[in-house]
């Protein structure tokens, strides 16, 4: 392909001046304005609303660029036309083409086909699984997103059916999102700046195209559609970006009496202009721009159950810029209808769509499709879920097992090999099982474990984790002990488990892991838990150098402070830093009311 196209170009053609456009480099995006002149020896021949010409290699233009040559040798080569000059509105470019130009003849009808056995055959408690993919591209980059959307019929009659519809769709890239997908990007690529913040996470690269997911949309929707495909009402809408459509909806064609195979549906909508635009299918229900559009069916043929179907799709939007539409789609594909299932089973759809500003043009093709899973495959996947759901139930019981004298004393064997993986193994029994009764032989090694310094830190912690079910008050002594551990994660696990026991000596201990970001949440909340006994502790961090730590003392003495108190939290409310003065002040006021303290 690529081969011909550039031996096409080594032809010498003449081709009259046309209206200027913008054309991109392909390696660093740079753009340029300008008419093309002609395409002589492999170089495109551009000239500059300044007059000026410039001679550039093809192999450096974006491949938007390259159809777009492409598209114009072949009308001259054809003599069909002298670059689509038009004597009354100038000439354009087949960027700015009507889709009406640019229009494949109309398909032929199979006027043989039973047009009646096109109808949606919804039966309550059946669910219809499909797979979609969307390419987007723009010039030599291209990306996709992917996935399913599951419809299943809670509700259905002879005219309407009500569906519950669950979307799982990602980005082509490897990604832990879910949901419905919109584009975020910035650059020389899709330049409509980013969208609003409620749109998703920032932190698009320069230059590419990235889909972000939409917050909320694992919620499952609902949709209302009658027999002939046509909706009425929809809830949680999932409008995909760049006039796609709606996510929900996008299965589903309106039918109607064919004349001669073929019938069309015309409709208004709005498109969204903000970034990144979208369609909305009914009218009004968006602020942003009116448009009209017209989708056009042909009956092709049938085999067996399957009824084929071309589709034509046309929208403009009322609003023009320069005379032509601020926003056009114009797209074909094939349908493919079940009969006995009664749902389409498959698309292939090519749209492009073009949105125009007052500086620039921007067409970007889309290729989408769907496919109907099978009940074959339905019944496989179903399989599988329930195999994994009862593996998974087997799993967690027996993680839930309390472990065996046996299993324990296997266990320790391995905890005091000095083999990595081993310990690893026996730590994870540890951590995640029960023991049948108390056992000291076990808490006694796992103590020793998070004593021991030459341990990683990974594994101090864990076992430190472990002593919450394993140990007991013998442990006490060696818990407080790992409150100074230089391992942040085995000084919070000790905490925590020495909660179980609230020892006195603990208190000094937690007070010093107050004094660190790292675990200053859990020795407030260790030391909230010991009430007034630990004010004396706290009280000399009211005066800290550091206003963070200073201000979460005032916050936590609003819960357990008493009088004493109130000398050093009076000092704060005269603090530089707001954060501690206030926190100061809300400190003082619970403490009178708790201590029935009258206000100085």
């Amino acid at each position: 392909m690529k081969r011909a196209l550039f031996a096409a170009f080594l032809v010498v053609f003449a081709i009259s001046p046309l209206a200027a456009r913008q054309w991109t480099y392909r390696g660093d995006g740079g753009t340029v304005e300008a008419e093309l002149v002609d395409v002589k020896g492999g170089n495109v021949i551009l000239k500059r609303p300044d007059g000026s010409q410039l001679n550039v290699p093809i192999g450096k233009l974006s491949l938007g660029d390259i159809r777009y040559i492409k598209e114009e040798l072949k009308a001259a080569e054809a003599g069909l036309g002298d670059g689509s000059k038009d004597s009354s509105s100038g000439q354009q470019s087949s960027q700015e083409k009507t889709p009406a130009a640019s229009a494949k003849p109309a398909p032929k009808a199979d006027t043989t086909v039973d047009a009646a056995k096109l109808r949606y055959k919804w039966k309550t408690g059946q669910e219809l699984v499909y797979r979609v993919k969307v390419v987007g591209t723009q010039g030599d980059y291209s990306e996709n997103i992917s996935g399913t959307v599951t419809y299943k019929v809670n509700s259905a009659t002879d005219d309407e059916a009500e569906l519950e519809v669950i979307k799982a769709v990602t980005n082509g890239q490897p990604s832990d999102r879910v949901g419905v997908v919109v584009y975020q990007s910035y650059g020389p690529h899709f330049r409509h700046g980013p969208p609003h913040g409620a749109y998703g996470p920032s932190g698009a690269s320069v230059g590419v195209i990235r889909f972000f997911t939409i917050p909320d949309t694992n919620r499952t929707a609902t949709l209302t559609i009658n027999s002939q495909g046509r909706t009425i009402h929809v809830d949680k809408a999932a409008p995909l970006p760049y006039m796609l459509g709606d996510l929900s909806e996008m299965m589903f064609e309106p039918f109607s009496t064919p004349n001669g195979g073929v019938w069309s549906n015309e409709t208004t909508s709005t498109v969204e202009s903000s970034s990144p635009f979208r369609r909305y299918v009914r009218a009004g229900s968006q602020t942003g721009v009116p448009a009209n559009e017209k989708t056009v069916y042909t009956i092709q043929g049938q085999s067996g159950n399957r009824i084929t179907i071309a589709k034509h799709y046309e929208l403009t939007t009322t609003a023009q810029l320069n005379g032509k539409p601020q926003f056009q789609a114009s797209g074909d594909g094939k349908l493919t209808f079940d009969t006995d299932r009664g749902a389409f089973c498959g698309m292939t759809y090519d749209v492009l769509v073009t949105a125009r500003q007052p500086t620039k043009t921007e067409e970007v093709p889309f290729h989408v499709t769907y496919q109907l899973t099978t009940e074959e495959e339905l019944a496989a996947e179903k399989k599988k879920a329930e195999e994994r759901r009862i593996a998974g139930e087997k799993a967690l019981a027996e993680m839930r097992r309390p472990m065996t004298d046996a299993e324990i004393d296997a266990a320790l064997a391995d905890l005091t090999s000095g083999d990595p993986m081993k310990v690893r193994k026996s730590m994870r029994l540890f951590t995640s099982k029960t023991p049948q009764k108390p056992s000291v032989k076990a808490a006694k090694a796992l103590e020793a474990v998070m004593l021991d310094q030459a341990n990683d830190g990974g594994t101090r912690a864990d076992a430190a984790k472990a002593l919450k079910v394993w140990g007991s008050q013998e442990n006490v002594k060696g818990l407080v002990a790992a409150l100074a551990d230089e391992w942040v994660g085995t000084r919070n696990e000790a905490l925590e488990a020495l909660m179980k026991y609230k020892p006195a000596a603990a208190i000094a201990p937690i007070a010093n892991m107050f004094a660190e970001h790292g675990s200053r949440h859990n020795a407030a909340k260790a030391l909230k838990a010991y009430g007034s006994a630990a004010e004396d502790a706290v009280l000399p961090f009211v005066a800290d150098k550091d206003d963070w730590t200073a201000a979460e003392a005032c916050k936590l003495l609003e819960s357990i402070g008493t009088k004493k108190s109130l000398d050093a939290l009076n000092k704060a409310t005269k603090h530089h830093s707001w954060m501690v003065n206030q926190a100061a002040n809300k400190a003082i006021q619970a403490i009178e009311r708790r201590e029935s303290v009258k206000p100085k």
